[in-house]
């Protein structure tokens, strides 16, 4: 259970920030729009693949709102998460609601089992210069599992996972150009740090990780690495299809 929504957690993360860009000229969305990434370990070997097809895409102006039907595979092809979530941009800035990027169907595969999440929306500007500083970002992820409210004893819901988040120190480094399976593009080079503190069953954990994206005009995040405290890599996702 909780790897399976750890990972839908962290690949919708990037899926988002896949689509920011939309409301200026970084992302070309549209409905019918396919884009694939797929997540590597720290040894090149893939740990799944989602397939994103947007499903509406509906425009008021210079803002838009859109729904993504997302579907997650394992290394084996596997299906593992299929559901959607919505994404709008609002005059040049676009909001992604914490809640929205959990999948109601996706859960249904977790009985008895509350996910949320809530705080902060992501932020993302209309242009980008290397030197620029973006906008930190804070929310909670909690897991819970379900009392039992019809019993003579009711039990109070269990709280199995609660999580706070800090994006942080959010930078446009540089311009590069980054090649991956869908092609070769010229991107901004963005890094920022997520710093994260948790509780499972009540038992505190901190943790911090260091993380790179590069982003391209006309398509969005192209590829995406994490590095823990130390300095070592410990996975990446790349664009691996887009049509």
């Amino acid at each position: 259970m909780k790897s399976g929504i750890l990972l839908l957690f962290s690949l919708l993360l990037f899926v988002a920030d896949t689509l920011l860009a939309q409301c200026n000229p970084f992302y070309n969305l549209e409905e019918g729009r396919v884009f694939e990434l797929t997540h590597y370990n720290k040894k090149d070997k893939v740990e799944s693949v989602v397939k994103n097809t947007v499903q509406d895409f509906t425009v008021n102006g210079s803002d838009f709102l859109a729904v993504i039907r997302s579907k997650t595979t394992d290394s084996k092809s596997k299906e593992v998460l299929e559901g959607s979530y919505e994404i709008q941009c609002k005059e040049g800035v676009l909001y992604i609601d914490p809640n929205q990027m959990i999948p109601n169907d996706a859960m249904a595969a977790y009985k008895n089992v509350n996910v949320t999440m809530e705080g902060d929306d992501l932020q993302f500007p209309s242009s980008l210069e290397v030197g620029m500083a973006l906008e930190d970002a804070s929310f909670t992820t909690k897991i819970e599992m379900e009392g039992n409210e019809a019993s003579s004893n009711p039990v109070a819901n269990l709280t199995v996972n609660e999580t706070n988040f800090t994006i942080t120190n959010r930078k446009v480094e540089n311009k590069e150009n980054i090649s991956t399976p869908a092609g070769t593009f010229n991107c901004y080079k963005i890094s920022y740090t997520l710093i994260g503190e948790t509780k499972i069953f009540g038992i505190k954990k901190k943790f911090e990780y260091a993380s790179v994206e590069w982003i391209a005009k006309g398509v969005g995040v192209v590829k995406s690495e994490s590095y823990n405290a130390k300095g070592k890599l410990l996975g990446y996702t790349m664009l691996t299809a887009y049509k």
